[in-house]
């Protein structure tokens, strides 16, 4: 099978090259549920003007803290197809349309599907105001207004950077995102690709330099973006000590998405009281995230055994039941499969520790295990269950 990529594959599904705020991974392909996601990052992404500050979606691949599963679960080739078709389909519909760049590629002997660039966090980050979007009553057609990008000078450093990598030139390609950010070192974009460029040469000394210039001169409501990028460049190098250090920084002016990319951040770095205040700041945010709800849930769950071990049971008990009411939540929206059978099992054992009903403990196990049969953790802890219970 031949490839439209302007890229290698195995760089992008292990994020070298291209940061994984930019690669979102979906395991499956759902017309209901993958599809309307898919029309918003298109959307989206007609604001990044020169086509090379988006990111990728790739269908086929299940994602787990942050990294793609592999191998892929796949698609059949009828689902590679319909997605294909009903995306393009869909996109016909854009005022004026917007066809996407999709293309089927081979991993492991199993096809996926590759394209569908998003770019919501870089329009926060980079100071261009959100897309908005309006739909009809019936849900049949939308209109996206898109605001213009502010940021050409860096825009055009990332597409020659972009042209050079493609060439096979890093070397050349770090040199001009570098010349670029000595004159622009007000761009939350330029600072970005600097802190990941050095990061990936082992400087990460000077990347932490980037950082502070940045936040001497850049706008201040995308400091905390820039810093989110830093964290997780140091975490890839192994330096999760000076990684928590910066995430205990308190950043005055945050959104709601970098509070939370900063919680899922913290929780890597296994520091979950510092993930609870961010998830915390995030405030709405949170709650039209399923992601990110379920991470604030797993949260609540370690303070909860903290605090069962330290003897306290009223925070005992106020954590489970906040978990619980997040869990139940993700449950309710719009997420994939994988997600809902993760919640169903954290649902089951919260459950658990509340002492509730046995059968609505096990109810969330078979949930769980019917959505996510191939993980065994979910039969193991429900036979545990039954076990215990004598069910």
């Amino acid at each position: 099978m031949g490839t439209i990529l302007p890229f290698n594959l195995d760089d992008l599904l292990h994020c070298r090259g291209v940061e994984s705020e930019r690669v979102e991974f979906k395991a499956t392909w759902d017309p209901r549920v993958t599809g309307p996601q898919a029309l918003r990052t298109i959307c989206a992404f007609a604001n990044d003007y020169h086509n090379l500050n988006g990111g990728y979606v790739v269908i086929g691949v299940e994602e787990r803290d942050g990294r793609a599963v592999l191998p892929p679960r796949g698609l059949s080739a009828e689902e590679a197809d319909a997605a294909q078709k009903w995306i393009r389909g869909n996109c016909n519909r854009i005022d004026p349309p917007y066809p996407p760049i999709l293309s089927p590629e081979m991993v492991e002997g199993r096809l996926i599907l590759v394209g569908l660039p998003k770019v919501f966090r870089a329009m926060e980050a980079n100071g261009s105001p959100p897309p908005h979007f309006e739909f009809d009553a019936q849900r049949t057609f939308f209109q996206a207004t898109l605001p213009a990008h502010p940021e050409y000078a860096a825009l055009s450093a990332l597409r020659d950077a972009a042209h050079l990598r493609g060439l096979g030139e890093s070397a050349e390609a770090y040199r001009r995102i570098e010349s670029a950010w000595e004159s622009h070192q007000a761009s939350a974009l330029l600072a970005s690709e600097m802190i990941r460029g050095l990061a990936e040469r082992g400087e990460t000394r000077r990347a932490e330099e980037v950082l502070n210039a940045f936040s001497e001169q850049g706008p201040e409501r995308t400091v905390a973006h820039v810093a989110n990028t830093l964290i997780e460049a140091l975490m890839r190098s192994g330096e999760e000590k000076r990684a928590r250090r910066l995430l205990k920084r308190n950043q005055l002016v945050m959104s709601g998405q970098d509070a939370i990319d900063a919680a899922i951040l913290a929780r890597r770095a296994r520091d979950s009281r510092t993930a609870h205040r961010y998830f915390e700041r995030a405030g709405d945010a949170v709650h039209a995230d399923p992601r990110a709800l379920l991470e604030f849930a797993q949260t609540k769950l370690w303070l909860a055994n903290e605090a069962f071990r330290r003897r306290q049971p009223d925070s005992n008990r106020r954590f489970l039941a906040e978990a619980r009411s997040l869990l139940e939540r993700v449950i309710q929206l719009d997420a994939s499969p994988v997600r809902h059978a993760w919640a169903w099992r954290e649902l089951g054992r919260t459950l658990g520790w509340m002492k509730m009903p046995v059968g609505e403990v096990m109810e969330a196990y078979e949930r769980a295990i019917a959505l996510l049969p191939s993980e065994p953790r979910f039969r193991e802890e429900l036979g545990k269950v039954r076990r215990r219970t004598g069910g």
